[in-house]
This record gives structure tokens, C-alpha cells and sequence, in this order.
């Protein structure tokens, strides 16, 4: 069975638009940068706070990582709190912490992988 084809479009008019240029975006950027300062009026951002996110220059993961590979589980887990204090808490960096104190604070336990909890406490993040 054949199916009748629609008749082809009819070419339609395309009337030419002008958009309002300079004039409108040179209003329209005082009032973008008004609205971005009230937006963030009160907040305060130094380079230290965005480049400690990065775990090869943080300090506290720096000290973490340095206190695993000595071996020393008390100062590794005091790194982890402080990490903990500035970047807030999460559920799995609590449960991170929870499992290190188990291992490191039993007295018939094996001790811990402090190796493997810096690597998981630092991929982690505070999410």
C-alpha cells in the first residue's frame, strides 16, 4: 500500500532579527556584579582555604599521611580529627574514624593499616 507524502512546506519568510547589542549588556554587567557581591556579601575565600581542598598541599593530609608511614596511629588519628573539624563532619569519614579507634585502642587487637586508612580517610573527602 502507498502512502500519499504531505505536500512539501512552503517556504516560509525568515524576517531578520536584531538583538540589542552593547547597549543592553553594558546594563545588564553592573547589575550581574551587584547581584554576585550582595550573593556573597559576609563570605570570605583566601587561597589557603581552596588549595588545602588538594590533598598534596593540604597540611592536616600532609601530617596524616606522614604519621601513617611513621606508624604512629595516635597522631594519624588526631590528623583525621582535625580534618574532620575543619571540612566538617561525614558519615564516612565517622565510620572511618570509628573503625581506626576499634583497631587502635584494643589492646588484644592487630594493629592497624594506618597506610590504607590515610589513602581511604583523605579519597573520602568530607562530601
Amino acid at each position: 500500500m502507498k502512502v500519499p507524502s504531505d505536500p512539501p512546506p512552503a517556504a516560509a519568510r525568515v524576517q531578520e532579527v536584531r538583538l540589542p547589542g552593547w547597549p543592553v549588556a553594558s546594563a545588564a554587567a553592573p547589575i550581574f556584579l551587584g547581584g554576585i557581591s550582595v550573593g556573597l556579601r559576609g563570605r570570605t575565600v583566601t587561597a589557603n582555604e581552596v588549595l588545602w581542598r588538594v590533598p598534596r598541599i593540604d597540611p592536616l593530609a600532609q601530617g596524616l599521611v606522614k604519621a601513617a608511614r611513621k606508624g604512629d596511629g595516635r597522631a594519624a588519628r588526631r590528623m583525621a580529627a582535625r580534618m574532620i573539624e575543619r571540612d566538617g563532619p561525614s558519615p564516612a569519614r565517622q565510620d572511618l574514624i570509628a573503625s581506626l579507634d576499634r583497631t587502635l585502642f584494643d589492646p588484644a587487637g592487630a594493629p592497624p593499616d594506618l597506610a590504607q586508612f590515610s589513602r581511604s580517610f583523605i579519597s573520602v573527602g568530607s562530601e
